[in-house]
């Protein structure tokens, strides 16, 4: 195949994927729309627009596929979005009218920058044939659909680390899942606010025939894997790779997603309004968001469904939309109370279509049909799509490969269609795949053998913990490589997306293969799980997370952070704080050894804060950074007077931590953050601390070079001084200066082994100077 086919394949998939979520924005009916928020835990749909925009260069410059950004203030502006962690959270500032988004002209001319920019990298990049499944670029496949062509790029994970490439997919995904989530946004605007496109169709109410009841269909038993082989040809996320074998215990599930129709009876029996229906957290969500319905559905009683900013007061549930209704004041017709509300309209409540809703309000549902009824897990999920995989599966084993695909997936339709529109899986389940994404009882996880990518760390590692479940296969506006039957989505319990479920009637005489993870963040939903299954049907396995840096989110790190931070060196259990003091004197002596300047200095990895507090003494500016919650939680509660107490009542300890009087307690920041985003700055000095407990050290290293300033000095604490990959990731943008061991020191006492595998600080320094752009 011709290089410049492979070229205008490649081209053309970033073409459409770049339409088509143009497409969606075009639907706004005037510029004061961007600056609306659908949902309170949302931004403003302008960040939407111009994020995607913005990664794209964000990526592509740390995989070194393009030299210079377009404009640094909008990469730093629209590069991170909402914490989504809770369903009570305030507003954040950036929703207020104070904040000064850019124009929607500046956004969208930085978007035809890019457009142009993305063009000359796909065609100068060189490619290198024959193309091979294991080549660099690799081969498509395109598939002719309503309204997109999805081409699919076929590469191994085997070969990720070597692809700068990579980015560049990557970075088209993430369009195409945010093409997604911001359509769920567009559910959520007013209708007055939105004009339909032209090429946007929905399906029919109904399918030829009624889809009649919704049985329970026995499925036997049997192992399933999950996991995207590594050497499958084709882009996958790092949450997809990994590989687990689940046994599978004969169950019973419902043949259809549980439609409108299935769950107006839930409403109609005072579902909303019965405590015993609902979890602790899926019932406080419900009295917080003042919920009596589901969110896509219309009534007239002017529900205040949860818009934000300047839309807080705005309800959806308007007596006009039934205006010309002719059935609605039939009191016995309760069909007629409720519309439906689509992307762009307010439609009769279509009642074979799948209801769409959160987990609370799916368990809620399953809590109302009896004690023995549940969602179904991942693993039964696979089960039910029943796709066995040969040994050495190409894509046709994937149904986002398939040409005349029996789901409505890839827009299919611009909407739900009826439940049985399509035909049924072999095992007779009628969309498993496509639709409506679908709930299970699983906590978002990791397989065996999970690692994250360099390019983009935090896509999934950030949700193993607790609070996010797992969504399965798939909805009508799901598109390239998120339609395939590996792709694992999740999302914390109170979110919206085009998602509903299905039911499993539990077996009493097996155990589920349900996941629930075992950190000190999600006790509170094990607490839930034991209530809801007092009977034990459901088996709390515990499951580690697989984000490494979770298990500092505990009390006894923090207390070991605390006494290897502020411990007394001359108390004999000062051993622990010994490595910290000669680091502190090391990293006040660099600006004279080395010549730097003081302005600023960035502490990555800042622990409990000592480091980022003597280094104030001397810079104008510190900020200090970390991941784990509790650490910085302890950083601010001992900046606020310069000391602060804090009990351990579980170890049967209590510490109370000074700092100096010299410490400027003004000078110095903290922030928690899992990713080293653009916000920070650049900086004279930087000080990377974390290394030896994050999930992948290339991430954070080829983000140095553009965070520490040109002749500035960046210091690294390290475990393994001759690491092959520090190195690798250094050596073309610094010079090595020193390396300097800590233990190697008089200060040291004999018998202070415990320093040397302790993880919170690394046994040696070594010292890097920014090598000046020639």
């Amino acid at each position: 195949m011709p290089i410049y086919f492979i070229q205008r394949d490649i081209l053309e998939y970033f073409e459409n994927s770049y339409s088509l979520y143009e497409t969606l924005f075009t639907a706004l009916k005037d510029t004061s729309v961007f600056y609306k928020s659908p949902d309170y835990l949302r931004l403003p749909l302008i960040f939407y627009y111009g994020h995607t925009a913005t990664l794209y260069v964000n990526k592509l410059k740390l995989a070194g596929l393009i030299k210079d950004r377009i404009d640094l203030h909008l990469e730093t502006l629209l590069e991170t979005g909402v914490d989504e962690m809770s369903w009570d959270d305030t507003e954040s500032y950036r929703f207020g009218g104070k904040f000064q988004w850019p124009t929607v002209e500046e956004v969208y001319a930085y978007r035809l920058q890019l457009r142009k920019l993305i063009r000359e990298v796909i065609r100068k990049t060189p490619l290198v044939l024959p193309i091979t499944e294991d080549s660099p670029w690799g081969i498509y496949l395109s598939v002719r659909l309503n309204i997109s062509i999805l081409l699919i790029l076929t590469m191994s994970w085997l070969e990720y680390n070597n692809l700068s490439k990579w980015a560049l997919f990557l970075s088209i995904e993430h369009e195409r899942l945010h093409f997604e989530t911001s359509s769920v946004l567009f559910r959520q605007l007013p209708v007055d606010m939105l004009a339909k496109p032209n090429d946007w169709h929905y399906a029919s109410y109904q399918a030829n025939e009624n889809a009649g009841d919704n049985n329970l269909i026995a499925v036997d038993q049997k192992d399933v894997r999950l996991g995207r082989p590594d050497a499958f040809p084709s882009f996958g996320w790092d949450n997809e790779y990994g590989e687990l074998v689940s046994h599978v215990s004969p169950f019973q599930a419902t043949k259809y997603p549980i439609t409108n129709g299935e769950y107006l009876k839930f409403v109609k029996d005072g579902g909303y309004e019965r405590r015993e229906f609902w979890s602790n957290e899926g019932w406080n969500w419900k009295i917080f968001r003042k919920a009596h319905h589901p969110v896509f559905w219309i009534c007239d009683k002017g529900c205040k469904l949860g818009c934000g900013g300047n839309l807080s007061e705005y309800s959806h549930c308007q007596p006009r939309f039934f205006d010309n209704d002719f059935n609605y004041h039939n009191q016995e017709d309760l069909t007629s109370k409720f519309k439906y509300r689509t992307t762009f309209d307010v439609i009769t409540m279509p009642m074979e279509w799948p209801v769409e809703v959160n987990y609370h309000e799916a368990k809620a549902y399953c809590t109302w049909l009896g004690k023995d009824y549940r969602l179904p897990s991942e693993a039964e999920y696979h089960r039910m799509l029943d796709q066995n995989l040969p040994p050495n599966p190409s894509v046709a084993c994937d149904v986002a490969f398939d040409k005349v695909p029996d789901w409505n997936l890839n827009f299919q339709y611009c909407s739900s269609t009826p439940v049985n529109l399509y035909p049924p899986t072999v095992t007779g389940f009628y969309d498993i795949m496509g639709n409506v994404w679908e709930w299970t009882e699983d906590h978002y996880n990791g397989l065996p053998g999970f690692r994250t990518h360099p390019y983009y760390d935090d896509f999934s590692s950030n949700a193993f913990d607790g609070r996010h479940n797992l969504m399965m296969f798939g909805s009508w506006a799901t598109t390239g490589e998120s339609a395939s039957q590996f792709f694992r989505l999740a999302f914390r319990r109170h979110f919206f997306q085009h998602a509903g479920f299905r039911v499993v009637k539990s077996n009493p005489r097996t155990l589920p293969p349900i996941v629930l993870l075992d950190t000190e963040i999600s006790q509170q939903c094990h607490e839930e799980y034991t209530k809801y299954y007092s009977d034990n049907r459901i088996e709390i396995c515990g499951q580690i997370s697989s984000n490494v840096q979770f298990k500092f989110e505990t009390d006894q790190m923090l207390y070991d952070m605390l006494r290897f931070q502020y411990s007394d060196t001359d108390n004999i259990h000062s051993l622990y704080g010994v490595m910290t003091e000669i680091l502190v004197e090391k990293m006040l002596l660099i600006p004279k050894t080395y010549g730097i300047a003081t302005d600023s200095a960035l502490v990555i990895g800042c622990g409990t804060g000592r480091l980022a507090f003597e280094l104030s003494t001397i810079y104008r500016k510190v900020l200090g950074l970390d991941y784990c919650g509790k650490f910085i939680s302890a950083c601010l509660n001992i900046a606020k007077k310069g000391s602060a107490n804090f009990d351990f009542a579980g170890l049967n300890d209590s510490l109370t931590i000074s700092i100096d009087s010299n410490i400027n307690l003004d000078r110095v920041a903290f922030k928690q953050l899992s990713w080293l985003p653009n916000e920070v700055g650049n900086h004279d000095l930087v000080l990377l601390t974390c290394l030896d407990r994050v999930n992948n050290r290339k991430s954070w290293l080829i983000r140095l070079n553009e965070i520490v300033k040109d002749d500035g000095i960046v210091v690294i604490n390290i475990s393994d001084v001759n690491s092959e990959q520090l190195m690798d990731s250094m050596k073309d943008e610094f010079d090595l200066l020193a390396c300097v061991n800590l233990i190697d020191n008089k200060k040291i006492a004999n018998g202070n082994s415990i320093a040397l595998s302790n993880p919170l600080l690394g046994n040696y320094i070594t010292i890097w100077k920014k090598v000046p752009i020639s």
